[in-house]
């Protein structure tokens, strides 16, 4: 797909240091915020770079995108790296790594209206409702005698988030459920047509499919492993090498616009921004709901506070074990665990890009 770009906000047009045009990809999504104000808002210019945002609508594009280098760098699930680096999905391993989480938190598990009117809105229902043999029934017409569960990814944090839900309820994530992996705009008709019982996905999704009333709201993912990593700006490993001054700019840029959307007074200028055609799409109004700080969501998103973007080593382990209990990676990897999270977690890049934007800093 071609690269998006809006109206800029501002008319700043500082002098390009960095004569290749850096190429990144995203999902149009709340959280994909941090890239599209530092595009929009000036900060990728700012300091120095020429950038193009460039729009899919599934993970896995994205990641042959990246596996392809036809994109330098890309707003991706927070699993992705340690998948590329490894050669997970068929893929040749490749060189990738992280120097800035763009947020923490920011899904949510939704169950099914057809589950919550039969009285099914914790995990101990659900388990009861299995033992009932509720979907044993089901299962007679559909060949499918278990609850399911959609998922837009095996590299995201939201898989991970409601397979630990799952097991903390008593139900067996690996043999308990149906897994049917589905693209995220795919979510609302699945569930309206009856197809999957629940998911958990981040913005706008869960909110779209909660006042559509077609499902509730069950769990914040922050309730249940707060402090968790989402996404992150992963890019390719050339650029610790000879783009070395250039990958550093980049994380700044995106350091300045996470905190810039975690602000409070810039709520309203980035909802008419991720409101407009070539990222979300949607009423301005309804977006700036689901921003920081989101009243009807406390603690749901995290663009900068609680420490959110660097890249530390507790957050790559808690990603890393969570592939593995998933099975998404063998649990050999346990061993040199440290060694692997330091090579996708960069968080001595993240310390120097720091400098490059004091938080006093502001756009010229």
């Amino acid at each position: 797909m071609a690269p998006l770009g809006f109206k800029p906000v501002r008319k700043t047009s500082p002098r390009v240091r960095f004569p290749t045009r850096v190429q990144i990809g995203f999902l149009p999504m709340v959280d994909a915020a941090p890239v599209i104000a530092a595009k929009e808002m000036g900060f990728f210019r700012k300091h120095g770079l020429e950038v193009s945002l460039v729009r899919e609508d599934d993970w896995k594009i994205l990641q042959h995108r990246m596996a392809d280098k036809e994109i330098d760098a890309a707003h991706s699930p927070v699993g992705m790296g340690f998948g590329l680096k490894l050669g997970v999905g068929g893929y040749l391993p490749m060189s990738v790594f992280t120097a800035l989480v763009t947020n923490i938190h920011g899904n949510a598990i939704f169950f099914s209206r057809s589950l919550v009117e039969k009285g099914i809105r914790h995990g101990a229902d659900l388990l009861r409702a299995i033992r009932d043999g509720l979907f044993e029934s089901r299962g007679k017409e559909t060949g499918l005698g278990k609850p399911v569960f959609g998922y837009v990814s095996p590299f995201s944090a939201h898989y991970y988030v409601l397979r630990r839900w799952l097991a903390a309820s008593g139900i067996d994530p690996r043999d308990g459920v149906v897994w049917r992996s589905l693209l995220p705009k795919e979510i609302p008709a699945a569930l309206r047509d009856g197809e999957i019982d629940g998911f958990c996905l981040s913005e706008p999704w869960g909110t779209m499919v909660q006042e559509a009333g077609t499902a509730e709201r069950i769990a914040l993912g922050s309730d249940f492993s707060p402090g968790h990593p989402d996404k992150i700006l992963l890019v390719r490993g050339e650029m610790a090498g000879g783009r070395r001054e250039e990958h550093l700019s980049l994380v700044a840029a995106v350091l300045e616009a996470c905190r810039w959307c975690d602000a409070p007074e810039n709520r309203t200028e980035m909802a008419d921004i991720l409101s407009e055609r070539p990222y979300l799409h949607m009423k301005k109004a309804f977006v700036e709901q689901l921003l920081p700080p989101a009243e009807s969501l406390p603690a749901a998103l995290s663009f900068h506070a609680h420490d959110a973007n660097r890249p530390s080593q507790d957050k790559g382990a808690w990603v890393l074990g969570e592939m593995i209990a998933a099975g998404v990676l063998p649990p050999e990897l346990r061993q040199g665990a440290n060694y692997l999270i330091d090579s996708v977690f960069r968080s001595d890049l993240f310390a120097e890009a720091e400098k490059l934007c004091p938080r006093q800093a502001v756009l010229i």
